[in-house]
């Protein structure tokens, strides 16, 4: 009987550091996985957040360009109207509207 407790004595302590190399291996595997996980989240949120601020820059450039090209033509129809001599009579709407709405898109 002694014996046998003797060799349980013994064999305790091993058992009980492997169950906690276990344990210790298991934490690290989930940490690893967790910071993974949280890494992807991160860098799917900062993509969608660099995809946000591309798309806001590209409708500011459009605009800006829009507005540009818009000041351009109002200059050329401008210029048009006032060469010619039978249309004076009548008032003049603001060229770029006018053109913007004959070279609108009908959804119909």
């Amino acid at each position: 009987m002694e014996e046998v407790l003797g060799a349980m004595w013994l064999i305790s302590p091993i058992v009980l550091a492997m169950t906690a190399c276990v344990v210790i291996g298991f934490e690290v595997t989930a940490r690893e996985a967790l910071g993974r996980e949280r890494g992807l989240r991160e860098a799917r949120e900062q993509a969608h957040e660099d995809e946000e601020l591309a798309l806001t820059e590209a409708k500011e450039k459009a605009e800006r360009e829009l507005e540009h090209h818009r000041r351009l033509l109002d200059c050329h129809v401008d210029a048009l109207i006032a060469a010619m001599p039978e249309d004076r009579a009548r008032p003049v709407p603001w060229p770029g509207r006018v053109l913007e709405s004959c070279c609108a898109a009908i959804p119909s």
